[in-house]
């Protein structure tokens, strides 16, 4: 499914496979034990490239800041810094082919 998510939503599935998508309420916001909070989306939004889906997700408004992960990372890295940019920018985080909710391509990677 390819999906555009409105700015001022985000998604993180650490603590659930169910994503949700809508706007941000305080039920939202999941605590987990060490405290971090996650909000949550109902959609996968993504773009495709060489018939491969790639998972983002995006916050804020303004200009775009975009939060690449390292090799096989994954939108997850940026959580805790995406807050703080997204009160002044669009932040937008995006997962590695292979990784995190992004496809997995047909052929074999190559470093």
């Amino acid at each position: 499914m390819t999906a555009r998510v409105p700015a001022g939503q985000w998604m993180v599935a650490e603590s659930s496979p169910r994503l949700r998508v809508g706007p941000l309420t305080n039920r939202d916001v999941i605590h987990n034990m060490k405290g971090d909070s996650h909000i949550t989306q109902r959609a996968m939004p993504t773009v495709t490239a060489n018939d491969v889906n790639i998972f983002y997700a995006e916050r804020g408004h303004g200009e775009a800041v975009v939060f690449i992960p390292g090799l096989g990372g994954d939108h997850l890295l940026w959580r805790r810094q995406i807050p703080a940019f997204a009160s002044s920018f669009r932040a937008i985080a995006m997962d590695n082919r292979g990784a995190g909710q992004s496809d997995q391509p047909d052929t074999p990677y190559s470093i």
